[in-house]
């Protein structure tokens, strides 16, 4: 599986280990979303580790994730959290 957002748009595409990753428009193996308004938030900082083959693994140990006040992208306040939002199924 591989996602990726531009905007307010999530996309994703999901294929077996053996083929090659499908197009981005491929509604075949995949789909994408647009965000309600207000899910455009700036998120925390953190780890992402993507692209892993079946027989790949990653692992983590003592990591500790904090804002910088003042660094580019850094988050200007705390969001409240929000209820999850049913999104319509796709093809």
């Amino acid at each position: 599986m591989c996602a990726r957002t531009e905007g307010s748009t999530v996309s994703f595409v999901v294929w077996p280990s053996s083929q090659a990753r499908p197009a981005w428009n491929d509604a075949a193996s995949g789909g994408s979303v647009t965000l309600p308004s207000g899910y455009g938030d700036r998120g925390a900082f953190g780890w992402y580790v993507g692209h892993l083959r079946a027989s790949d693994e990653a692992s983590f140990r003592d990591l500790d994730v904090g804002s910088i006040p003042g660094a580019a992208g850094a988050p200007s306040q705390t969001l409240a959290p929000r209820a999850p939002t049913a999104i319509p199924g796709l093809p």
